[in-house]
């Protein structure tokens, strides 16, 4: 499909924190409640904590770049105008990869300097994660979910009043073509808010009581079962995706049915 648009960029940033985040959730899934070791001597169970840390990084840059993608559609239906030169790929490129790498950054302090094991509570990874994951996914689900409504509110508006100033058929294809971005970003928005909702409820848990985790010897099956969900929920995320490129985007199902002949309708 190309990378020229700035919508493309940012699915294909997205679908690759998608990946990242699946094949995390896979690892954990394998070595999640298991006393093997490896041959340096390391419990499999640090490297289910190594993947969760993984894993929290991709939810903020996933945050960040579904924010990205709201606040572009939001300009198209302010400033259709202006938005090509506020908006330009290669700007949007520069800001994600500084923020992938400002992710990686802690990444690599919470494996590093914490280090294992990595189940002993640490103030300083609490406040890596703070830093890297909490502040700025609540953040990003503000911007999303504030974006996600002005969007659902002006999408008939906007699209009213494309219909009545396109007076040639190549107006009325962009209008078409501007809808239908529009409401595929706004069904990413919506996953993303549903999947963040367990995560949200843990934040707000761990700031009023700071020691929740899952070793705390009063909420430790209530720290599981939000633990659960939230995987759970992050999964169900990262793999429904795709479906909304194929659901929202003729030109998707067009060159993914070229790339998997099996898929393709029988006339």
């Amino acid at each position: 499909m190309g990378l020229h648009e700035t919508t493309n960029i940012n699915f294909f940033s997205l679908a690759i924190s998608d990946l990242v985040s699946a094949l995390s959730l896979v690892l954990i899934m394998i070595t999640n409640n298991t006393d093997l070791k490896l041959p340096s001597g390391a419990s499999i169970d640090e490297i289910t904590h190594v993947a969760s840390f993984i894993i929290y990084a991709n939810s903020a840059i996933a945050g960040f770049i579904t924010t990205i993608l709201s606040m572009e559609r939001c300009l198209c239906i302010v400033a259709p105008l202006k938005v090509k030169k506020v908006v330009t790929g290669k700007r949007v490129v520069v800001v994600t990869s500084i923020f992938v790498a400002y992710e990686m950054v802690f990444v690599g302090l919470l494996i590093g300097r914490t280090g294992p094991p990595y189940v002993a509570i640490s103030l300083l990874r609490a406040l890596y994660l703070l830093c890297s994951y909490s502040i700025i996914s609540l953040i990003c689900f503000v911007i999303i979910s504030v974006s996600t409504v002005f969007l659902i509110i002006r999408l008939k508006q906007s699209l009213s009043w494309r219909k009545k100033t396109s007076t040639a058929s190549g107006g009325q294809a962009t209008s078409n073509k501007e809808a239908k971005a529009t409401r595929c970003v706004i069904f990413i928005c919506m996953l993303f808010i549903l999947s963040f909702f367990p995560n949200l409820f843990v934040i707000i848990f761990a700031s009023v009581y700071p020691t929740f985790n899952l070793w705390d010897p009063y909420f430790t099956r209530l720290a599981y079962i939000l633990c659960y969900v939230s995987f759970m929920s992050q999964a169900i995320s990262v793999s429904t995706n795709v479906i909304v490129y194929y659901t929202s985007s003729s030109r998707y199902r067009q060159i993914f049915r070229s790339l998997f002949p099996c898929f393709k309708e029988e006339k």
